[in-house]
């Protein structure tokens, strides 16, 4: 898919996630320290990027309808 054919707000959202630069509370932590890094949702690991999108218990149910079933390949993304 093109830049071109993505909004504003989808071409930012994407390049905070490749960035890590996202309101996720490992970074959030990063800024200022006082704020735990730790996931919110599993409350096991810090929550990054990766953490969300491969990792967090919480979410395999929503990863399991929208990520491919290809977990060997998950790691080169």
């Amino acid at each position: 898919m093109r830049a071109a054919h993505l909004t504003r707000r989808d071409q930012s959202t994407i390049f905070r996630l490749r960035t890590q630069h996202i309101t996720l509370n490992n970074h959030l932590n990063r800024i200022h320290p006082q704020h735990t890094p730790e996931c919110q949702l599993c409350a096991h690991h810090h929550e990054t990027v990766h953490h969300h999108l491969f990792k967090c218990q919480a979410l395999d149910d929503i990863r399991k309808a929208l990520l491919p079933p290809w977990p060997d390949k998950w790691n080169t993304l």
